[in-house]
């Protein structure tokens, strides 16, 4: 069996779901978006919290840069996964390591080393934890995949937790957990997101831009037709919907008509804003290349040393 629900199978497990909120998946997508040239998916590691005493809320996601060797072996910035989890914790205390993701649709060989990482606790031969807390209802870390390449058309996030085998410690089993993809109102921005674009297509880049347009010219539509039949008097408006007429009256009277100047000024500012932005990105990507030379090359001395 490729999974099974082990909450009804173990005892010792004591949360009983899994959710993971729908920015926390556009931040693990938007990553993989903006991989390195050649690689072949992303990692990082997965923050949320512990409601009602057994439901996990998977809340944020962050990269961490890592490398994946032709031997199987796996080289990972454990040093930005650290401080990272530190301006994190500042920003929002509440959140801490509830595991790690990773793009793709299967479980590499490789996980299994990412995944030891997240577990360790203390630190071991000279390296560091991960800072991973182990708690009564999450005493391992989570381990989920989001299959960015939408196999039969689907963005398909699943969830994943080592259960020990007694007597077998150093025994790996990956057993499929329940998950739903779940959030608040603020986060309905899911709703719109594009269909998939197959690859090679080059005519369905605009697609996604394309259908946000369409569905929010039929929105328009349907407030247009609503609002006339509330003026001929063929429908009332109850209390609840005569409070968001409103709203979204003085949003359509705070928006002003542009000029020709304003709006070459606007593109302008805007232009400015994203040349800044690419360049950054060039900034961060060289950075990271050359800590990953530098990391490379340390570890080629230890092993040196140590022979």
């Amino acid at each position: 069996m490729k999974g099974f629900n082990i909450f009804q199978v173990a005892s010792t497990q004591q949360f009983q779901r899994v959710q993971v909120h729908p920015l926390a998946v556009i931040a693990i997508v938007d990553a993989y978006a903006r991989r390195m040239d050649g690689a072949d998916r992303c990692i990082g590691t997965l923050l949320g919290y512990i409601t009602d005493g057994n439901i996990i809320e998977i809340t944020d996601a962050f990269t961490v840069a890592h490398k994946d060797e032709a031997d199987g072996k796996v080289m990972m910035d454990q040093e930005y996964h650290r401080k990272m989890l530190r301006l994190k914790g500042k920003v929002c205390p509440k959140e801490s390591i509830v595991g790690w993701f990773s793009t793709g649709d299967k479980i590499l060989a490789s996980s299994i080393v990412i995944h030891t990482f997240y577990e360790s606790t203390t630190a071991e031969k000279g390296q560091q934890s991960a800072l991973f807390n182990p708690t009564p209802a999450l005493p391992k870390p989570l381990h989920m995949i989001v299959d960015t390449k939408c196999t039969n058309n689907k963005l398909t996030v699943k969830c994943f937790v080592n259960n020990v085998t007694p007597g077998i410690d150093s025994l790996v089993q990956f057993h499929e957990i329940p998950v739903t993809v779940a959030g608040g109102e603020s986060e309905a921005c899911l709703a719109v997101l594009p269909s998939p674009i197959p690859d090679g297509d080059a005519d369905s880049k605009n697609r996604g831009f394309l259908e946000g347009i369409e569905m929010l010219i039929r929105k328009f539509k349907k407030v247009q037709e609503f609002t006339g039949r509330v003026v001929e008097g063929k429908e009332k408006v109850d209390a609840a919907a005569s409070v968001r007429a409103r709203e979204f009256s003085q949003v359509l009277n705070s928006a002003e008509p542009l000029s020709g100047e304003s709006f070459e000024q606007l593109c302008s500012s805007t232009l400015q804003d994203t040349l800044m932005c690419v360049y950054l990105s060039n900034l961060a990507r060289s950075q990271t290349a050359l800590a990953e030379k530098i990391n490379a090359f340390t570890a080629t001395l230890d092993r040196d040393l140590d022979a």
